[in-house]
């Protein structure tokens, strides 16, 4: 924004817009640039003074002149005019990952994508229990948004996201519908010390850990996926919608868990197995678009 009491005084995003600073000129003369949509237009009322301003160069040449401004093609809508932003988060990763929010997006349904603590740009190492409480936060700041329908809330998630869907779902009834792609039943180390303490250390290697003194109790880091473990929870969606979505090639977590889930989810409930799919639905043109129509039906 822009302030003036005596003196300008302006804020600018820095860092990719996660500060903001103030600045004050101290020239004679200072030229301030305004963005599109940086402030709401008043229909009525309001009065100023227009003056032309010359800045002076003397029939300098100018070293680039703009000649034609041209809009976006394919009907998109321009950044700077956008009344509602997607905002994909740094777990995204590249343009091939876009597919999911743009296509909500472009369906109409606000989006919010975040990062779990201890992935992407997300401080903090990696526990399931703590993602749950992650999940809730998100919902918790939505739902103070005017924007946010509180009746027409759905939850996807994948992998480990989709198990702490299904866990938070599960427990609150704030949730009208929940996707879960590629999420295992349950976590098969649990009870196996051995293979905990490999697997942490596996987290640690790929950054999800970056915390020494983290978990301070490995016994309560692994009863925190006993707890969440999906099979556990997923009939008390009912009779809320669930779709499971599931790769018939996934590596990861075998096609066995899904269809499990799907026997002990109550009704209403579809169970998606995409021939040749592997863990990452993410990146499944086909898994996107189910997920993408079968929410429009949901919600009508």
């Amino acid at each position: 924004g822009v302030k003036y009491e005596g003196s300008f005084e302006v804020r600018r995003p820095i860092y990719a817009g996660k500060c903001y600073l103030d600045v004050t000129p101290t020239t004679d003369l200072a030229v301030i640039g305004v963005r599109p949509n940086a402030f709401t237009l008043n229909e009525v009322g309001g009065s100023a003074a227009e003056e032309t301003f010359d800045p002076g160069l003397g029939g300098v040449d100018p070293l680039a002149v703009v000649k034609e401004i041209q809009t976006a093609a394919a009907g998109k809508v321009e950044l700077t005019e956008a009344e509602v932003i997607v905002s994909g988060g740094r777990g995204i990763k590249g343009p091939e990952n876009y597919a999911l929010i743009e296509q909500l997006a472009g369906e109409g349904f606000l989006t919010a994508h975040f990062n779990f603590r201890g992935t992407g740009g997300s401080g903090g190492s990696f526990e399931l229990l703590g993602w749950a409480r992650d999940l809730s936060a998100v919902l918790d700041y939505l739902l103070k948004k005017p924007e946010v329908d509180p009746r027409r809330i759905a939850l996807m998630g994948f992998s480990g996201g989709a198990a702490v869907s299904i866990y938070v779902a599960a427990r609150d009834p704030r949730i009208s519908a929940v996707v879960s792609c590629a999420s295992p039943a349950r976590f098969d180390f649990v009870g196996n010390e051995d293979h905990v303490v490999m697997l942490m250390e596996h987290f640690r290697s790929i950054g999800l850990i970056d915390d020494f003194e983290c978990p301070v109790s490995i016994r309560e880091w692994e009863e925190g996926f006993a707890e969440v473990a999906p099979e556990e929870w997923i009939s008390r969606l009912s009779p809320r919608p669930v779709l499971i979505v599931h790769g018939t090639r996934d590596d990861t977590v075998p096609i066995d868990h899904a269809l499990r889930l799907h026997r002990q989810a109550g009704e209403p409930k579809e169970l998606k197995l995409v021939e040749g799919g592997e863990h990452r639905l993410r990146e499944s043109d086909e898994a996107v678009s189910f997920a993408v129509n079968w929410l429009k039906h949901v919600f009508g």
